[in-house]
């Protein structure tokens, strides 16, 4: 156990017995320094170190970061702290003895960590930053939902079309049934988040507006 006390006076205790360093001008105790030693996706891949992009596949498992502070006085008394900005809801956390930083979950952006240790003897290192980017997944580039977009009008213009050159035709029934389908999922899709804040989540909510689209199907495949 150490103890550094108001008069700098460093206290040492151990099965031998208990020591005194009485305080030197010329001899100062120094902040650790302080680094990230190695960054860790969720699959166990390590990242480069330089302002790291992370692939995301929609939520990011266990991203870890891992902090070294070298300091070799009761180093197991080290203690680390840090905050991320770039969350809203971000503040310094509490200080731990983890040098590990884990984020069990981060939406796609791009993230700034900033973090600093405390040594056995109270002192509190500079603030260190370390940048990161979460890329979001292929599905919610801008380049995907064009898209979706283009197949959406591709099947409505193509059931239009088809439907026009002979109504009896198998394929103009094949494209027509799949362009509805199409619309009534991407209506059920964009209107679920209003049913839930409605509702509360109350499952035959969900059940009538089904019920209620999918009656709406039959006007719209006559039209």
């Amino acid at each position: 156990d150490i103890y550094y006390d108001t008069q700098k006076n460093l206290w040492v205790a151990n099965p031998s017995g208990i020591y005194r360093i009485y305080p030197q001008e010329n001899n100062k105790i120094n902040v650790p320094d302080l680094f990230v030693k190695q960054v860790q996706s969720g699959d166990g891949t390590l990242l480069h170190l330089e302002k790291t992009a992370i692939e995301s596949n929609g939520s990011i498992q266990n991203f870890q970061v891992q902090i070294a502070s070298p300091f070799f006085i009761a180093e197991e008394n080290t203690q680390f702290q840090y905050y991320l900005k770039g969350l809203d809801d971000s503040d310094w956390s509490s200080w731990k003895n983890q040098a590990w930083i884990e984020f069990p979950y981060l939406p796609s952006g791009e993230y700034v960590l900033k973090y600093r240790s405390r040594n056995a003897l109270g002192q509190i290192s500079p603030t260190q930053t370390f940048i990161f980017e979460i890329k979001s997944p292929f599905w919610q580039k801008w380049w995907f939902y064009l898209i979706q977009i283009g197949v959406l009008f591709g099947l409505l213009l193509a059931a239009v079309i088809y439907n026009r050159k002979g109504a009896e035709s198998r394929v103009a029934s094949v494209i027509t049934l799949v362009a509805i389908i199409t619309v009534f999922e991407l209506l059920f899709l964009l209107i679920e988040p209003l049913i839930d804040d409605f509702s509360g989540g109350v499952f035959i909510f969900k059940l009538l507006v089904n019920i209620l689209l999918a009656v709406s199907l039959i006007p719209m495949e006559k039209k």
